[in-house]
């Protein structure tokens, strides 16, 4: 295998998308890496440092393919829009500016033989050296005091202009910086089939360690090269990978004459016009990659989220799971007959004919509601359906063409009329590219914690007794096989064992009704009820969600939150010891 790995030494990273700059690219782009590369090879070799194969290895690097992706999951960091002093505003005069990057370069060309021609024995060749040093030296200080001379003949407003030059008097403009934090700093690009000579990679190496940023110049960076892929200890990174069609994510990649194309830019404009970027545009899908120590959730993290309309109606928490069923009805509704069943959770059978609960991992939907935050109002704002781990595109297309048929069925512009019997008759409408709350973001429902709390209620297997109970020892026991069912649900979930399970009976996030405040978890709408508690889950390792739960685990019960020790994210409401059952 053949790698390179990209440290963000300021744990972030600062770049904005090839079509939008108003939002954020993530992951980083190979072709960045590529034109980073190509950048200080040029600065190098027109400084005389660079080594004469580095261009060949730029063409073997070009030629390699798009390599997979790999990296942590990231927050998006609120955009501020910031009002900054623009460039030299006297760039693109002809009068003080000339033709002095041309001049320079001549000055340092005269600079490298001269010094060339001082280690030689040919006192000629030292004679021309001197001459050109001096003749490029007299160019250079002519067009530098052209360019401090102020004609008695320009007017005001380009004396004006040119005193521009100076930061404080310069136009500020306003400028919007995109940023990327991710929780590991890393970022790899591998190429799994491919072996590098030790000699190449050395020089790989010394190219890379000349690379300072990658995107915006806040953006810094340190490089290497590696030849195994990384051992992942916090939880489960995302791995992107190319596909032959479509692809959730346009990726910019380096591919075959790109150097010569950047060559012959520069060659164009000398480095008077914008930096171009061209390249490949490919499509990549992400998968998961685990490490040795951890077991990935039975969910994805690949979801398809639907928001509530603006105007629709404000639902509590405590209705997600009219919210999560009424969703899973219009799917049902609205897709081939008999259903599919990754979306009725049912064995496939004949139309019109009943049959058992499957038992595979298929669709979960689950409310997405503001809760665990200073100010949480506890709304429901959306809607994920998570599709599992293991399935397959068959599956997706199933859900897809659904959604198809419901938003055919529905009023287009509206979107997506979910009927809620009393609750009236609110709009979905399916989240793209645009900018969202943090709600909306599988991210933060998905990213490594070693905590975790419920958000809805945990529906148990079978009834604990009761937990209140006034002897201590009934008290005790009803814990223990409380306890034993969260750890049983873990496994199904594909989650470790937790090395600790506190069981509650109140709120444990601000916005979060307690268990009594939710609906009734009932089995096949029969008296059947099943005993749902909240619950905190303390791990050994990160954990990597989606973390859902219980028997409810398909409709909207069992969602867990990570709890973070940032005050500004999801934290615990209350005294932890005074709220948690058996503390």
């Amino acid at each position: 295998m053949f790698g390179i790995e990209i440290d963000l030494l300021a744990e972030k990273y600062v770049a904005s998308r090839f079509n939008d700059r108003h939002q954020t690219e993530w992951p980083p782009h190979p072709s960045r890496l590529f034109s980073a590369l190509v950048a200080t090879w040029a600065d190098a070799n027109l400084a005389g440092e660079a080594h004469s194969d580095e261009g060949c290895i730029l063409e073997w690097l070009e030629n390699l393919g798009p390599p997979d992706i790999m990296c942590s999951w990231a927050s998006e960091r609120t955009l501020v829009v910031n009002f900054v002093p623009v460039n030299d505003t006297t760039a693109n005069d002809p009068e003080i500016l000339r033709d002095q990057v041309k001049v320079f370069e001549e000055l340092l060309v005269a600079n490298r033989s001269y010094d060339q021609a001082k280690k030689s024995t040919d006192t000629q060749a030292h004679a021309q050296a001197q001459n050109a040093i001096e003749k490029a030296n007299k160019k250079a200080k002519d067009a530098a005091a052209r360019a401090n001379q102020v004609s008695r003949r320009l007017s005001e407003d380009r004396i004006s202009a040119r005193a521009g030059i100076l930061p404080e008097l310069r136009v500020r403009q306003a400028r919007a910086f995109p940023t990327m934090v991710p929780e590991d700093p890393r970022v790899w690009f591998c190429w799994p089939e491919i072996t590098a000579d030790p000699k190449v990679l050395s020089r790989i190496d010394l190219m890379l360690a000349r690379i300072s940023r990658i995107g915006h110049s806040s953006s810094f960076v340190s490089c290497r090269t590696v030849t195994e892929l990384p051992v992942v200890t916090n939880g489960i990174f995302k791995t992107y990978q190319t596909v032959a069609e479509g692809g959730e994510l346009l990726v910019r990649v380096p591919s075959f004459g790109l150097l010569k194309a950047l060559e012959t830019e520069y060659e164009r404009h000398r480095g008077t016009e914008s930096r171009s970027l061209p390249s490949k545009i490919v499509g990549y899908k992400s998968i998961h990659s685990t490490s040795p120590e951890g077991v990935p959730p039975v969910m994805s993290d690949d979801w398809i989220i639907l928001k509530f309309a603006s105007d629709s109606p404000k639902l509590p928490l405590r209705h997600g799971l009219l919210v999560s069923k009424a969703v899973r009805g219009a799917l049902m509704r609205y897709s081939t007959d008999p259903v599919p069943e990754v979306i009725s959770g049912h064995v496939l059978g004949s139309p019109g004919i009943k049959t058992p609960p499957t038992s595979a991992d298929h669709l979960s939907i689950a409310p997405l509601a503001h809760v665990g935050y200073a100010h949480a109002h506890g709304h429901i704002m959306g809607v994920a359906l998570m599709l599992p781990r293991k399935a397959k595109d068959d599956d997706r297309r199933c859900v897809e063409d659904a959604l198809a048929q419901w938003s055919a069925e529905s009023q287009p512009r509206e979107g997506l009329r979910l009927q809620l019997g009393d609750l009236g008759e609110p709009i979905l409408q399916r989240v793209g590219d645009e900018p969202r709350p943090s709600s909306l973001k599988p991210s933060r429902w998905c990213r490594s914690s070693r905590e975790w709390v419920s958000v809805t209620p945990v529906a148990l297997d079978r009834h604990p007794g009761n937990l209140r109970d006034k002897r201590t020892d009934r008290r005790e026991r009803a814990l223990e096989r409380a306890s034993a069912s969260i750890v049983k649900a873990c496994r199904y979930a594909g989650l470790p064992e937790p090395c600790d399970v506190e069981i509650r009976l109140d709120s444990p996030l601000r916005g979060v009704p307690a268990p009594g405040g939710f609906e009734q978890y009932r089995v096949n709408n029969v008296n059947l009820v099943r005993f749902c508690v909240h619950v905190r889950l303390m791990f050994s390792e990160p954990v990597s969600g989606p973390v859902l739960l219980g028997a409810g685990r398909f409709n909207g019960y069992g969602l867990f939150s990570p709890v973070s020790t940032n005050r500004n994210e999801v934290s615990l409401s209350g005294s932890v010891k005074e709220s948690f059952i058996g503390a």
